[in-house]
């Protein structure tokens, strides 16, 4: 997922082609590679 949206290997992003879709990243045609992370989705409550 980027940007809230979910992408697949041969999807454009922003015109560039999303060559190979790894565990922690992404490589773009351009040659670029876009790292991902976790989103948070749970908050920690104080004690």
């Amino acid at each position: 997922m980027i940007n809230n949206q979910i992408y697949r290997q041969g999807d454009r992003i922003q015109g560039v082609v999303l060559s190979r879709i790894d565990q922690d990243s992404v490589l773009l045609a351009d040659g670029r590679r876009l790292y991902l992370f976790q989103a948070i989705t749970e908050r920690k409550e104080k004690h």
